[in-house]
């Protein structure tokens, strides 16, 4: 009995505000003021052995969580604890708050990366694709925009020049087109159509009807060696000079 005396006072002064009462079977307790009718009739269902699970206990008008059981060392005598319910309230709201900053916190966090993704990599592959659509419907005035100073930038700036030349090798097609007849001959027996279909944007190959006197006509036909621009200048050359031989 002296020993609580001693013991008690001091292990409720804790920082998690626990409050720690004996009760021995005379009905003495310590601390006295924390006396009440519900502890008493808590204290009557204790046994040996700490109950299972907790029990919410209405105590001098305050909510407590209860545990307790009998000491087997200081005979005839009861332990119980009390945790003010107000405080794990608190607890909670507290971690519910942190977990809340928390999920606030890690959504900024994944909004600014998805941002850096966007901008770092969706966006120049978005318009890449964008540039390789242009391609496929012949579209070379297209350029892409301004894609950042790494290795999209550098794919960006060289998607431009190129498209370029690739614009210049269409109008080079164009005209080679205008090169070749486009109509058909019938001179006597003999009835001509020709075309050419290029293996690139340009190609070398060149064919020509030339009417001549009494239903004669001569066909040319050439293969410039190479494709591109300097096989359609060639194609070109050999065009005039066969004007020119017919005038």
């Amino acid at each position: 009995r002296n020993y609580l005396n001693r013991v008690l006072p001091q292990a409720n002064r804790n920082e998690l505000k626990l409050k720690v009462i004996s009760w021995n079977n005379e009905n003495l307790f310590i601390p006295k003021k924390e006396y009440s009718l519900e502890l008493e009739e808590f204290r009557k269902r204790l046994s040996p052995y700490p109950i299972k699970e907790p029990i919410i206990l209405n105590h001098q008008k305050k909510s407590y969580v209860a545990m307790g059981f009998d000491c087997k060392h200081i005979e005839r005598t009861k332990l119980i604890g009390l945790y003010p319910l107000d405080l794990i309230e608190e607890h909670v709201a507290l971690r519910r708050n942190e977990l809340i900053m928390f999920t606030l916190l890690s959504l900024v966090v994944t909004f600014m990366l998805s941002s850096i993704i966007i901008k770092s990599f969706i966006s120049p592959l978005s318009a890449i694709y964008d540039g390789a659509k242009a391609i496929e419907r012949k579209d070379f005035q297209f350029q892409l925009p301004f894609l950042g100073r790494d290795e999209f930038g550098a794919m960006g700036n060289i998607f431009n020049e190129v498209i370029v030349d690739l614009e210049e090798l269409s109008v080079a097609g164009a005209i080679q087109e205008q090169l070749l007849p486009n109509y058909e001959i019938k001179t006597g027996y003999f009835s001509l159509y020709g075309k050419s279909v290029a293996m690139g944007a340009l190609g070398g190959d060149y064919f020509d009807f030339i009417e001549m006197e009494d239903n004669k006509f001569s066909v040319a036909l050439g293969d410039v060696a190479g494709h591109g621009v300097g096989a359609s200048l060639i194609m070109a050359m050999a065009k005039a000079g066969l004007v020119s031989l017919d005038a």
